[in-house]
C-alpha cells in the first residue's frame, strides 16, 4: 500500500509525458478533426438531410478517435515482450490492436450511430456519443 502512495505522489509531481498538459494535448489533437467536421458538415448540408447526418456522424467519430488517441498512454512494456505460440510470435497482433484502438473505437461509434442516419432511431445521435464520452472519462482518470 505504501508503494502505491509513493508511486502516486511521484506521478503527481512529475512532468507530463509529452512536455505539455493533458488539456493542451487534447486541444492540439482536436483542431484538425474539428475543422474537417465543420467542412464536411457544410458540404453535407448542401447534399441534403442524409448527407448532413453522415457528415455529422463522421465528424463525431473523427473527434472521438483523436481524443481517444490523445488519452492513450505509451505502449506498456508487457506488449513488447514476445509471445511464442506454435504459429509464431503473436505479440505483433497485440501491438497492432494497441495502435489501432482509436480507429476501432471510431468505427464502433459510427456503426452505433448508423441507424440514426437512416432515420430509424434519431436518439442514437444523443446516446451513442454519450456512451463514447462515458468510455473516455475512465480513460482520462487512469491516464499515466
Amino acid at each position: 500500500m505504501q508503494a502505491r502512495k509513493r508511486q502516486a505522489a511521484h506521478a503527481a509531481r512529475t512532468t507530463p509525458v509529452y512536455g505539455v498538459s493533458d488539456a493542451a494535448l487534447i486541444a492540439m489533437h482536436v483542431v484538425f478533426p474539428a475543422f474537417v467536421a465543420v467542412a464536411a458538415s457544410t458540404v453535407g448540408f448542401v447534399g441534403g438531410t442524409s448527407g448532413y447526418l453522415v457528415s455529422v456522424m463522421v465528424g463525431c467519430a473523427a473527434l472521438f478517435a483523436r481524443v481517444f488517441a490523445a488519452l492513450t498512454p505509451p505502449t506498456p512494456l508487457e506488449l513488447l515482450m514476445p509471445m511464442p505460440t506454435p504459429a509464431g510470435d503473436a505479440a505483433a497482433l497485440l501491438r497492432l490492436g494497441w495502435a489501432l484502438q482509436g480507429a476501432i473505437a471510431a468505427v464502433a461509434l459510427s456503426v452505433a450511430m448508423l441507424p440514426s442516419v437512416l432515420g430509424s432511431d434519431p436518439w442514437r445521435f444523443v446516446w451513442a456519443p454519450g456512451m463514447a464520452i462515458a468510455l473516455l472519462v475512465p480513460r482520462w482518470r487512469t491516464r499515466s
